[in-house]
């Protein structure tokens, strides 16, 4: 997604930590904090534009507050198919196995290629890195094998403990009021997750000065995994940046 945006605009990603070195944060404040100091790091004054999708969105949400609380100007904070959590759950009450259920059935939902190629995406995904070609690994013998073998292993547990770290920050987090706007990206998926009562929407009011709206394409999963949905979006989503349009505004 982002290397569809313009090309003079700058984009920071903070991975979660414990992803690849160190131990997972101990929830969503403490993985605010760390992004207020990466950011920091690279860009010590200036107004932050941010945004998060999914798990990732009540860490935006956060980091926009400490921003705010250390004299920082955030121009914009975009939730992406992303709420709140409400007394430890998704907003609406749904449960966590609703968005789980996504990223596993995303393949065969999507009727993605069952290959290696398709692995290696999903993999990536979650942090873990794996070669190009399995025939790579083969030609280097059976040493390079069990190191490839090992190397999986540990990052596919390390990959696992940040969820379940992130499963937890989520359901212990407790809002604070934000003193600006939130630009939430919604996708037809994300819409239906409290069949209809618009639980994202009203979940977001309770927390922000007020709410736009802006529908996005693709599904939950797509909108990130599918080359053309996310490129798509990513194009959208610049043109607001861009030309200063507003969505539907819900106060």
């Amino acid at each position: 997604m982002a290397g569809a945006l313009s090309s003079d605009r700058t984009v920071y990603g903070f991975e979660a930590s414990g992803l690849t070195t160190g131990k997972p944060s101990a929830g969503i404040a403490d993985q605010a904090r760390r992004c207020v100091a990466a950011l920091d790091a690279v860009y010590p004054s200036g107004p932050c534009f941010i945004a998060g999708w999914s798990l990732g969105g009540p860490v935006a949400f956060e980091l926009a507050c400490q921003l705010r609380d250390a004299g920082r100007e955030v121009a914009f904070l975009a939730l992406i198919d992303a709420g709140l959590p409400e007394d430890g759950m998704l907003p609406g009450g749904a449960s966590m196995m609703v968005p789980l259920w996504w990223a596993i059935s995303y393949p065969f939902v999507e009727h993605v290629p069952l290959n290696y190629q398709t692995f290696r995406m999903l993999a990536r995904w979650v942090g873990i890195t794996l070669p190009e070609s399995l025939a790579d690994v083969w030609r280097r013998g059976p040493v390079a094998g069990t190191q490839f073998a090992a190397g999986l292993l540990s990052s596919g547990w390390r990959s696992f403990r940040v969820f379940l770290a992130s499963v937890k920050g989520f359901q212990r987090y407790q809002p604070r009021s934000f003193d600006g706007g939130v630009t939430l990206f919604r996708t037809a998926q994300g819409g239906r997750l409290d069949n209809g009562q618009n639980a994202l929407l009203k979940n977001l009011q309770q927390w922000s000065r007020h709410v736009e709206v802006h529908e996005a394409p693709g599904s939950h999963m797509t909108l990130m995994l599918d080359a053309k949905i996310s490129s798509a979006f990513a194009s959208s989503f610049d043109a607001t940046l861009n030309s200063g349009f507003h969505g539907r505004i819900e106060r």
